[in-house]
């Protein structure tokens, strides 16, 4: 039973043919080799260094080479140590297995070798730090905004409230929202004052309506410059001059007086009511009148006085010497309220505030009494030192500065010609009185209002109890610019 396993190895070398390692070594591990030492068969003897060779062609073949060149010099017993020897060298043929072990051992060592390999390639530790550095660089971004906004809510105080609630308004008039202006022309010089005065006060929003009633009896005594189609021609390029024929909408209306009973103060009022006009702009007189030569003063004329004093709107009264900004170099316009703790008075001066642009100037004025025993007579609201406080206050919550004033009016001068003197003082454009004072409240219009609309070289500006309120939606909070 055991020779047919030693012919075995006579068929292992066409098998080395093959050069298939496992196959030489199964025969190498089954140990025949080792049985086959007790027949002393140097033939086996000889077939093991054979099948050596067979088994090992490229691992340890010089050693049993030597071994199978020593067996055929020596005798038997030189055999028995070659005998003994293939032990050895079947051993190792034997751990050939264990050397294959190792060699294959290598191969697993390759991916342990190769794991290290790829951790360095995929190191995504070295990634992470640079997606955890894109934070701590995108928050220093997240963070710049913020001294930004604290810039912005630092900078916001007056100007920029204001300026963001105008902004925010449409540039269509709607009623009730805008100021609806009517000034009324007639080819004149004063007419034309009144025009650029409208145009001072028109603002975001608001309308213009510049009209002229006709008469046609009096063309033929009358230059061209007053006919209705050279007035309208007129003022159209000044209303180009004044850059607001697109930022503003602006009706032209004409109308002609039917009969010698048909007053044309009678029909600019009738129309001012129908139309819902806010605020009435007119000159002091028309083209007929002339100016007063009595100490400089101006005439006013009939159409003047009676939108004064029975306009249901507010009424603008311009002179010829009134100190009109020009809008061709927007010098700023200064108004002077009068207060003395009225209602009416105080409606005047919000109106004051809506009418002024935002570098004019804003002055109240409040005269006090010059006799003691009749301050101590006024009831505590309507005392001068508390008026002058309350509207200080007013000025600066509006920003246009802390000009309170309080003065005592001397004996001998009226309270109107008080008034007077500080507008010609101060270059005054407008004085703007309540229609009525404390003391005259079922007159059309008050003693000082009247006088000053007389005599005042100023414009003057008188506000109606039944005045519409102006831009409703406008906040008057920080709306001046003081420099």
């Amino acid at each position: 039973m055991e020779e047919p396993g030693a012919q075995e190895p006579v068929v292992d070398p066409t098998a080395t043919e093959a050069a298939a390692d496992e196959p030489a070594a199964e025969p190498a591990a089954e140990e025949p080799a080792a049985e086959e030492q007790p027949a002393a068969d140097v033939s086996a003897a000889e077939e093991q260094p054979a099948d050596e060779p067979a088994d090992e062609p490229g691992g340890e073949e010089p050693v049993p080479e030597a071994a199978v060149e020593e067996q055929p010099a020596a005798d038997e017993a030189a055999a028995e140590p070659a005998v003994e020897e293939p032990p050895a060298a079947t051993e190792p043929a034997v751990e050939e297995p264990a050397a294959d072990e190792p060699a294959a051992e290598p191969a697993a060592e390759v991916p342990i070798a190769e794991e290290p390999a790829v951790e360095p390639v995929v190191e995504e530790p070295a990634a992470e730090p640079a997606v955890e550095e894109q934070p701590a660089a995108d928050e220093p971004a997240t963070e710049a905004p913020e001294p930004a906004t604290e810039r912005v809510e630092g900078t916001e105080p007056a100007v920029d409230s204001y300026a963001a609630e105008q902004a925010a308004r449409s540039v269509d008039f709607k009623e009730g929202v805008g100021v609806k202006f009517m000034v009324g022309v007639d080819g004149s010089n004063v007419s034309m004052q009144a025009f650029k005065a409208a145009v001072h006060m028109l603002q975001k929003g608001d309308m213009l309506l510049v009209y002229h009633c006709s008469n046609p009896g009096r063309y033929k005594e009358m230059a061209p410059a007053f006919q209705p189609d050279c007035i309208k021609g007129a003022f159209e390029s000044e209303a180009i001059k004044a850059d607001i024929c697109f930022n503003h909408r602006i009706d032209y209306v004409f109308e002609t007086k039917q009969s010698p009973t048909d007053k044309i103060r009678t029909k600019i009022l009738t129309y001012a009511h129908k139309n819902k006009v806010d605020v009435l702009v007119l000159g002091s007189y028309g083209s007929k009148s002339r100016e007063s030569e009595d100490e400089g003063v101006e005439y006013v004329g009939t159409s003047a006085i009676e939108a004064v004093q029975n306009a249901h709107c507010t009424t603008v009264l311009v002179k010829n010497t009134t100190n009109v900004p020009d809008y061709k170099d927007a010098t700023p316009a200064s108004f002077l309220v009068g207060v003395d703790g009225s209602d009416i008075a105080h409606q005047g001066f919000l109106q004051a505030a809506h009418l002024c642009q935002r570098k004019d100037r804003l002055v109240t004025l409040t005269l006090g009494e010059t006799i003691p025993t009749r301050s101590s007579k006024v009831p505590l609201c309507f005392r001068p030192e508390i008026i002058q406080e309350r509207y200080t206050e007013e000025l600066q919550l509006l920003g246009y500065g802390q000009e309170a004033v309080l003065e005592r009016c001397p004996s001998g001068m009226s309270i109107a010609s008080k008034f007077i003197k500080n507008a010609e003082e101060r270059d005054i454009s407008f004085l703007v009185f309540g229609s009525v004072g404390l003391s005259g409240r079922q007159a059309q219009l008050g003693s000082v209002a009247k006088r000053c609309v007389e005599k005042a070289k100023c414009g003057v500006i008188v506000v109606k109890l039944s005045s519409r309120d102006l831009r409703p939606a406008e906040s008057l909070e920080h709306k001046g610019v003081q420099s």
